[in-house]
């Protein structure tokens, strides 16, 4: 469980730097809408994600992995679809923010892990 909860507070944190980051990502809530932002992306991650990379697994072997990019936006997309503080401007955003929020949480849970 409190693995849980530190992944939802690196998820609030990672939402937190693609804003500031990424232009075209805009999120307008205080601390507790970011918490609940964090913990719709570590829901989504947890229950989606899994279902939608094996519903797409031909797609993900026939471009190398490529295909997880594509997950990965559709469920940032259904977040900010879920919260109204949290908008998306273009794919463009969405897609540098994937990898803006991919980066962070790697390297937090990696700093984290160190521990």
């Amino acid at each position: 469980m409190s693995r849980f909860i530190i992944q939802v507070l690196i998820n609030a944190v990672a939402i937190l730097v693609a804003t500031n980051l990424v232009p075209g990502i805009v999120f307008d809530g205080g601390i507790l809408k970011l918490l609940l932002a964090g913990l719709v992306l570590g829901l989504a991650n947890m229950w989606v994600k899994p279902l939608l990379n094996l519903i797409s697994l031909p797609l993900i072997i026939l471009t190398f992995g490529l295909f997880t990019i594509v997950i990965n936006i559709a469920i940032l997309s259904f977040v900010a679809l879920v919260l109204p503080e949290l908008s998306i401007k273009s794919a463009i955003s969405a897609f540098w923010g994937v990898l803006v929020i991919s980066l962070t949480n790697y390297a937090l849970g990696f700093l984290l892990e160190k521990e």
